[in-house]
């Protein structure tokens, strides 16, 4: 299992990583930054947490882990993190949201693109050997009391190193 504090500066340094690689292109908003980044225990506290929030967020669960007998851990956490922004109700289904959703798309294409790297998943496990190889991406409309964005889920492989705490 991967101890909650490591998961979260695992968060925020991935935010910093996204946002780099996102204004290297100098088409884009040099301007543009995470409001927020929210590591959560599960849904119901995530929608507590966001509840009050605005700007765009990067956010996600921390993933649990499956213990068997053959193995002393068998680290096989489902992850989800998504890169939301909360939408004004007067601008749903306007040119305005689908541009935000454009924008938070590209933002999920550098991660997924961070995910995929070798060295992703460095900080979160001991041997630095954790890779994920397969990323399901959706779009998010409405979740969470009004957040727009995209999502990314995956199962983080065997993690011998990953620390039990």
């Amino acid at each position: 299992m991967i101890e909650v504090n490591l998961y979260r500066q695992f968060m925020v340094e991935l935010s910093h990583k996204v946002l780099q690689a996102y204004h290297e292109e100098a088409s884009h908003d040099s301007g543009l930054t995470f409001s927020s980044v929210v590591a959560a225990m599960n849904e119901g506290q995530l929608i507590t947490l966001l509840k009050d929030r605005s700007g765009i967020i990067l956010c996600g669960n921390v993933p649990g882990a499956e213990l068997t007998r053959q193995t002393s851990v068998q680290s096989v956490g489902q992850c989800i993190i998504y890169i939301l922004e909360k939408s004004p109700k007067d601008r749903q289904g306007t040119e305005w949201e689908f541009d935000r959703f454009s924008v938070l798309q590209h933002l999920m294409s550098k991660l997924c693109e961070i995910l995929l790297g070798a060295d992703a998943f460095s900080m979160l496990c001991q041997s630095g050997m954790m890779r994920v190889d397969t990323l399901n991406v959706e779009a998010e409309y409405n979740i969470y009391g009004g957040f727009n964005g995209w999502s990314v889920t995956f199962r983080l492989p065997d993690g011998k190193g990953a620390g039990l705490s």
